[in-house]
């Protein structure tokens, strides 16, 4: 499986890119309608960017064993990729150039962005409004059933 990944004419060139980050860590501090922030606390597999990439490139790996299913399985994740997204473009201050999912097993690349669409402001904005939807929703249960928010 790692030889695949890192093999994979998707993969290889950003994770042996010595500009790459791998298990890039941030906090993102997600402003709610209420004074108190949602924190948000996550992991960015790899991002690199590719010879003569302007933007620099999200990979998420997925260890699921999808074979044949991984678009659906992708969609799964839609939002982690949002939060993803959106985390990236408020702490680095510009929208990622590409987001995919890599399924190591199958070693079948899910690009979700450009696929769907460029990374803009625009896809940025909408991102941050499911993200900001979820934590609202979260925050509301967990005040119905008296447990801390984070």
């Amino acid at each position: 499986m790692i030889e695949g990944t890192a093999s994979h004419e998707r993969v290889g060139p950003i994770l042996f890119d010595e500009a790459s980050r791998r298990e890039l860590g941030f906090t993102w501090f997600v402003p709610l309608d209420d004074d108190a922030p949602a924190v948000v606390r996550g992991s960015l597999d790899l991002v690199g960017r590719r010879a003569g990439g302007a933007s620099p490139e999200i990979i998420d790996y997925k260890s699921n064993d999808a074979a044949g299913r991984e678009e659906a399985v992708a969609r799964d994740y839609a939002l982690q990729r949002d939060v993803y997204l959106a985390a990236f473009a408020e702490l680095a201050g510009v929208p990622p150039g590409a987001f995919s999912f890599f399924f190591a097993r199958s070693g079948t690349p899910i690009p979700t962005h450009p696929a769907r669409g460029p990374v803009d402001r625009a896809a940025i904005r909408e991102a941050t409004a499911r993200v900001t939807d979820a934590l609202r929703r979260l925050r509301a249960d967990a005040s119905r059933h008296d447990l801390p928010a984070e």
